[in-house]
């Protein structure tokens, strides 16, 4: 992967107060009763930052950087990762340029963990515990998707978003101690696509019909490895299609590399477009998941800015949130990115 990787040295000495802040989600899916109590007996009362809607966590921001902290853990899911780095952004451009973003350490604490796992996040308490100690880490800084103002890691419409959707409300519906074992999971979303998604696609009566432009840099990634250059303006796909979407990261949630090229060269992202039929789809989902299908129907580009548009709104999802529907999206890399603490050394240590 391209994107940088460097280690940073450790805080010298005794950390400072205000070296590390921890900003929880009160209402991410492993935030029980007793991880609050088990957070609360392991951070320092002023440096402990919990949330409970998105007011009150842009609040949490303000403060963590009027009090200058080097590094902010942040429990929950993607989302709220998402809404954390946007946060840390708006509040730093409202102070100007002499401010430093803090460094950003990933409890694995939500559903989907999409970033958790790219940096290896799988012990909230052994990582978190080591920065406040001021132990050396490896820092990897991810470029992000613009999109609307919005800074998000990967986004997508069709297929993607509707699985999501299915996934949510699949979990909504089965709440008891069994159910969140059984479907608050990687089978959830099995659950979801067999009962909801392939389905409705089946009855659909008619296709979504989509449209991709270029519009900077691009490559087309074809199936035996050769990458073609593509020039600005032009049509990438316009045609039916069951899902877009563009990524940096390589992952979604439980491991599902569906961008496997996400990272492979700074400043583009992976743009991947599936034209695969329903039973094509099914027979490769677990290759698929791994990010080893290749297929001439599932169009693969490297870009850096995209334009996408549907002839009818159709379900869209940022940064594993679901947003509704959508018609026409622009995507771009970020000028800024964000650095990420990379745990992956320690975890295979």
């Amino acid at each position: 992967m391209s994107v940088m990787i460097r280690t940073v040295a450790p805080l010298k000495g005794n950390p400072p107060r205000d070296a590390v802040a921890v900003l929880l989600n009160g209402n991410a899916k492993k935030v029980s009763t007793r991880v609050r109590r088990l957070y609360e007996s392991l951070v320092p009362s002023q440096d402990l930052y919990w949330s409970r809607s998105l007011d009150e966590a842009n609040r949490n921001v303000d403060r963590i950087v009027d009090r200058g902290y080097e590094v902010v853990f942040t429990g929950g899911g993607d989302g709220t990762i998402c809404h954390t780095i946007n946060a840390l952004h708006d509040t730093l451009d409202r102070r100007g340029p002499k401010t430093d973003c803090p460094r950003i350490g990933i409890l694995k604490l939500g559903t989907g963990n999409a970033m958790a796992h790219m940096v290896g996040a799988h012990a909230p308490v052994e990582h978190l515990l080591a920065a406040m100690r001021g132990e050396q880490e490896e820092v990897l800084t991810l470029e992000l998707i613009e999109e609307s103002g919005r800074l998000v890691p990967f986004a997508g419409i069709g297929w993607d978003a509707a699985i999501l959707n299915d996934y949510l409300d699949v979990k909504n519906r089965y709440q008891g101690r069994i159910g969140r074992k059984v479907f608050h999971s990687l089978l959830g979303y099995a659950a979801a696509i067999g009962m909801r998604t392939i389905p409705r696609e089946m009855t659909r009566r008619e296709p979504m019909i989509l449209r991709a432009r270029n519009l900077g840099q691009a490559f087309h990634l074809l199936p035996d490895g050769r990458q073609l250059p593509i020039p600005k303006g032009t049509l990438l796909f316009d045609g039916p299609c069951k899902f877009a979407g563009v990524s940096t990261v390589p992952n979604y949630g439980f491991g599902i590399k569906v961008y496997p090229f996400a990272g492979t060269e700074s400043g583009k992202m992976h743009l991947r477009i599936s034209a695969m039929g329903v039973t094509e789809t099914l027979r490769a989902l677990p290759a698929i998941w791994r990010g080893e299908y290749r297929s001439p129907n599932l169009l693969d580009f490297l870009v850096d800015a995209v334009e996408i548009e549907s002839e009818e709104p159709v379900p869209y999802q940022v940064g594993g949130d679901a947003m509704g529907l959508r018609q026409k999206l622009c995507f771009s890399v970020a000028p800024r990115a964000v650095e990420l603490l990379d745990f992956r050394a320690r975890t295979q240590a």
